[in-house]
């Protein structure tokens, strides 16, 4: 009979699992099944071990994790050379928040490789207990023997080993040394999110205490967390809010706050955040105030959330006049509004300060008014960065000049920018930090244009006797210290070669204009690079190669 109701209970089980993924918010009835049929298998046969891991997986799935325990410790009594009763059962007593108890029963089952990320954090726990005492140094031993052996490029732990002998001893310590360098450039492993919600909370304590502990400085700390925050991890508003804590003062930790809060779907805070601020914010706080309350009114899609956020606009443009993103926003906003006029007034003004730059620019070069001159069709495929295919835009691959050889090293990070895209997707690129080797070549990374079926850089041909015009827009951040720049070529060209550095922007959105020299035969192709030099954040849209047309009906100018 206590076979008959571990299977019942099985079928019962089964069938509760699928519908608690399907309709999570209904009573279970079959869970509840399976829990009668498992309790009565072990009154039928105490000494049944798999009724018992099954009933312990009941109380687990149900969140009672004290008759879990109970369960799965009667399972592993009984068969103690069962892994996976040893794994559940520290799953028990995790969620008991009995740490020591988790990781000796998860050890014992050779958890460390199926429950990796929870050993981890109930590590730190203990650890964080040894710390919360005043006694950093007895964390050591959990954090060497047990986190790093794991996971040897754990932030918390590298930053907890290397501090508390900093605050212990004078100078260097064969225990710490070992670390040091993992902990001043983090790898790129090092800044992962993890599989466990609890991980993030404890790199942001590891970063926070790199920062005030001296190993990382502002730029080091501020380009981690909007590293996290681009990925939508919460290690990002964590370690926001202790900077901001820490250094109330500081209007650059609030607004990252604001962006971390933005980016992890949580605008309306980020709101109420800046407005304790008041009416005499700088721009940066504007900015991200705009940006916040147009998330909300994009989630909520009612007409006083997007009246909210066209006041915010408006408000920003008028302290950022030179701004093309508020413009591109208006635009949509007021179409939301149904106020097609004033939708129409600010993409006139967007397009007069990018294509008609454009076309100013040429006429200017070429001596022509301009309605003696157009511009051909965009040579760039996807040059407005919106197609992507996983983590890189269509007709594009990354490009990682970041490798420690032949250049420095560095953790460099490229994506998809949409809260503050000019038309919907744009490209961010991001250097989290590099080394600075002089005899290394500088750091640098980016997306190329790049045609996959030949396996090689995608040529952009030019016509001999025709002239160009390449442009694009782009933001660099204010923070860090980004170098954005555009590659075009080896060879001498009618443009330029190598990069062309753009001029800094201090997180606005600028457009950048030029009119290349007529083509000649046998020039090479433009085979186009956006990138970056430096730490910081710069951003990419609307790439543009475009051939001067003559219309003859202009004259000169």
């Amino acid at each position: 009979m206590s076979t008959v109701r571990t299977e019942l209970g099985g079928v019962a089980l089964d069938r509760g699992l699928v519908m608690l993924q399907e309709r999570p918010w209904e009573p279970n009835p079959h869970l509840d099944k399976a829990l009668r049929n498992y309790q009565a298998a072990v009154s039928w046969n105490s000494g049944n071990a798999h009724a018992w891991r099954k009933l312990g997986e009941v109380f687990l799935t149900l969140g009672q994790n004290e008759p879990a325990r109970e369960a799965l410790t009667r399972a592993a009594d009984l068969d103690p050379d069962r892994v996976l009763y040893q794994v559940l059962l520290g799953d028990a007593y995790d969620g008991l928040g009995a740490s020591q108890e988790a990781l000796a029963a998860w050890l014992a089952g050779h958890g460390g490789t199926i429950r990796r990320d929870a050993v981890l954090v109930n590590g730190a726990k203990i650890a964080s207990a040894h710390i919360d005492a005043g006694d950093p140094l007895s964390a050591v031993p959990v954090l060497v023997e047990t986190i790093l052996k794991l996971d040897p490029e754990n932030l918390f732990a590298l930053a907890t080993v290397v501090t508390a002998y900093d605050g212990a001893v004078e100078g260097d310590h064969p225990l710490a040394d070992p670390y040091r360098e993992a902990a001043r450039y983090p790898s790129r492993a090092a800044l992962q999110p993890g599989n466990d919600p609890r991980l993030p909370e404890f790199q942001a304590r590891g970063a926070a205490q790199l920062y005030r502990s001296g190993y990382w400085d502002e730029e080091m700390v501020g380009g981690v967390a909007r590293y996290w925050a681009a990925a939508g991890s919460p290690a990002a508003v964590h370690l926001a809010e202790a900077l901001s804590q820490g250094e109330p003062e500081r209007t650059e930790w609030l607004v990252l706050r604001a962006e971390a809060l933005v980016r992890a779907g949580r605008a309306s805070e980020a709101v109420t955040l800046l407005e304790s601020v008041g009416a005499d914010a700088a721009p940066p706080v504007q900015r991200w105030q705009a940006v916040a309350l147009l998330a909300l009114a994009r989630a909520s899609g009612e007409p006083p959330d997007w009246s909210k956020a066209e006041a915010a606009l408006v408000a920003y443009a008028e302290s950022a006049p030179t701004d093309l993103w508020p413009l591109a926003a208006l635009a949509q906003v007021r179409e939301q509004l149904g106020d097609a006029d004033g939708a129409r007034t600010a993409l006139l003004a967007l397009q007069e300060r990018t294509d008609g730059a454009d076309l100013a620019a040429a006429a200017e070069a070429m001596g022509l008014s301009k309605d003696a001159i157009a511009l051909g069709d965009n040579l760039v495929p996807n040059g407005g960065f919106e197609e992507w295919e996983n983590d890189r835009p269509a007709d594009w691959i990354w490009s990682d000049m970041a490798t420690g050889d032949p250049w420095n090293l560095g953790v460099y990070s490229g994506g998809s920018e949409q809260l503050l895209s000019l038309t919907g997707s744009s490209v961010r690129l991001q250097g989290v930090w590099q080394q600075a080797d002089p005899e290394k070549d500088a750091a640098r990374a980016g997306y190329w244009l790049y045609d996959f079926s030949r396996g090689d850089l995608r040529p952009v041909e030019l016509r001999p006797g025709s002239q160009y015009v390449l442009s694009l827009d782009y933001l660099v951040d204010e923070y860090g210290r980004p170098t954005a720049t555009v590659w075009l070529s080896y060879g001498d060209l009618p443009c330029w070669r190598n990069d062309r550095r753009l001029d800094a922007t201090t997180g606005e959105w600028q457009h950048f204009t030029l009119v290349c020299e007529p083509a000649s035969a046998g020039d090479d192709p433009l085979r186009p690079l956006v990138r970056l030099f430096g730490t910081g954040v710069a951003m990419y849209d609307n790439l543009q190669i475009r051939e001067v047309l003559l219309t003859g009906v202009g004259k000169e100018g």
